[in-house]
């Protein structure tokens, strides 16, 4: 049936196709969309991709869970695994030919990506010198392998990379996000990132940064999305009011 129209949104609907045009033009953007459960984070974003001309972008996405705060990479690996194409029950072969096959199409990816995103995606890491590197600097070569394979796809085209619940991010996803904002500002990658208003960042005072603070629907716009849900039945004012 399609979605039905979201006029309420329409100021946050025209910041985020400002943020979008920015990106475009090689100004990396961080969009902070804030609300408290229900108040329509994920619609927004939904109505925002689908209002993006097809083909001009590229989106990504990963959200967190409420269980997942002790799950290194949680969010960042759905990322990485939409971006690769990685299906469920892909084994380790299937999943090594195609991070192989989509390195091979990036211009200027140094072969020293590889050791660390196997080991980001939980393969087996043939290279011994890197096996041998302590924890933080594994880490510190899994964060700049991510960013490098995003800031070349960037290239090609916009990223629209978005992450749901991020009031329950874990710590190592928290810190890859904080070292991608730091270097966005010359890309043409936009970061939209959602959470509740308990959630705090260290990114506010970055001047590619923005928020959109999410508040209850006008009562107008409430109505019609009621209606539409229910087809083309009559509405009872009962039902509006609650």
């Amino acid at each position: 049936k399609g979605l039905t129209p979201f006029k309420g949104r329409s100021m946050e609907m025209t910041r985020l196709m400002d943020c979008y045009k920015k990106t475009g033009e090689g100004e990396g953007q961080v969009i902070g969309i804030m609300g408290e459960p229900g108040m329509g984070k994920s619609r927004l974003v939904l109505e925002f991709i689908q209002s993006l001309p097809a083909g001009a972008y590229i989106n990504l996405s990963g959200s967190c869970q409420h269980f997942g705060d002790a799950i290194p990479y949680l969010p960042i690996v759905e990322i990485i695994g939409d971006y690769l194409d990685i299906k469920d029950g892909d084994n380790e072969t299937v999943i090594r030919e195609k991070a192989a096959a989509k390195i091979s199409q990036l211009e200027g990816i140094p072969e020293t990506v590889i050791p660390p995103l196997h080991e980001f995606l939980s393969l087996k890491v043939d290279d011994k010198s890197y096996s041998k590197l302590d924890g933080k600097q594994r880490r510190d070569k899994v964060f700049d392998s991510i960013r490098l394979l995003l800031f070349a796809e960037s290239r090609a085209k916009p990223l629209v990379i978005v992450v749901d619940d991020l009031h329950w991010i874990d710590h190592t996803s928290e810190e890859f996000l904080g070292y991608l904002v730091n270097s966005i500002a010359a890309t043409r990658i936009m970061l939209v990132l959602l959470y509740r208003p308990e959630y705090t960042h260290s990114w506010s005072k970055k001047t590619y940064y923005s928020q959109i603070q999410l508040g209850h629907l006008p009562g107008d716009t409430s109505k019609d999305l009621i209606q539409a849900i229910l087809d083309d039945g009559d509405v009872d004012s009962d039902i509006n009011d609650l």
